[in-house]
């Protein structure tokens, strides 16, 4: 039933390309796939594979590091008392990466963004990205792919319990759920213009640091538009 829900979800989301200020609904989840149960594909909506990078010009995204990314991603059918759980393993010192789905979204608005993660070695580096529709790429209805996009803003990171401030989400060995609200109302000038632009949210996740081995996970990613 769940992922008959999800279905809907990305058809909806599929057909109308665009989110307006007149159609959002206080509490909705606007992520796609954000508990990795797509009974078709459990990333479905998820860019973990950066080898089709390789094959064009270098870009903003580009980096050896991540050619073979893909091998250190999966899904977990049970961990720690949690189902479909997103695992990245540690890849010193680059790190293993994650994006979610391109959500449209209202600069007009603001949004929280919620999950649940632990870790068993490596640190992580939760982020939202915010893109708009790159020069001489025509927009179009459904998921657009990174490629299509340019990046117009970054987030403070996501952070978890009582952390209010660094670089990293620092995350525990156990479940706890990170919170983070954006855009922030204190924004400078220039951070308000690049918010402006902004036309999609992405999840940027990166598992970096902390212990040479080990995995994070992460599970029951949550976007809800509160303004």
């Amino acid at each position: 039933m769940k992922t008959l829900a999800i279905s809907l979800s990305f058809l909806m989301f599929a057909l109308a390309g665009n989110v307006t200020a007149q159609s959002w609904r206080r509490g909705e989840n606007l992520m796609f796939n954000g508990s990795f149960d797509n009974e078709d594909d459990p990333l479905s909506g998820w860019t973990y594979n950066y080898s089709f990078l390789y094959q064009r010009e270098a870009t903003e995204f580009d980096s050896r590091h991540y050619e073979e990314n893909h091998e250190r991603v999966e899904v977990l059918e049970h961990e720690g008392g949690r189902r479909n759980v997103l695992r990245l393993k540690a890849n010193p010192p680059a790190g293993t990466k994650v994006d979610g789905p391109p959500i449209p979204i209202d600069s007009d608005g603001r949004y929280r963004l919620t999950m649940y993660a632990k870790t068993s070695g490596p640190n992580v580096r939760l982020i939202i990205e915010g893109y708009m529709w790159r020069p001489g790429i025509r927009p179009h209805d459904g998921i657009p792919k990174l490629t299509e996009l340019r990046k117009t803003f970054r987030s403070k990171p996501v952070y978890f319990g009582s952390q209010s401030d660094g670089n990293f989400s620092n995350v525990t060995g156990g479940w706890s759920r990170g919170v983070r609200e954006f855009p922030d109302k204190d924004m400078s000038r220039q951070a308000l213009r690049a918010w402006e632009r902004t036309e999609f949210a992405v999840l940027h996740v990166v598992a970096i640091l902390g212990k040479p081995t080990g995995s994070l996970y992460i599970d029951d990613v949550v976007l809800e538009r509160i303004e």
